[in-house]
């Protein structure tokens, strides 16, 4: 799981959130980076597959209810839309 944009060696990432418009990271930014720093592995449960590589994670997806993730997620101008993986 990465907070920046995909790049060689991560060819997806999961949605959460971004910086701030003036590229100041929130305290629950800077939460999660600091959990979410080391590279895991995860089993992610999905919701729906979408169109264009976008697939909705499920309610019940550990990630979605991880606390640390829902409260940047919260945080950000992502709050109204479903956590998700871009392939």
């Amino acid at each position: 799981m990465t907070y920046r944009t995909p790049y060689k060696g991560t060819p997806w990432h999961i949605s959460v959130g971004f910086s701030n418009d003036d590229g100041s990271l929130s305290k629950e930014a800077l939460a999660f980076i600091v959990k979410y720093n080391e590279p895991r592995e995860v089993r992610l449960k999905i919701n729906k597959v979408g169109w264009n590589a976008v697939t909705s994670l499920a309610d019940d997806d550990s990630l979605v209810m991880d606390p640390v993730v829902y409260d940047f997620w919260q945080s950000s101008y992502y709050r109204n839309r479903e956590l998700h993986i871009t392939f």
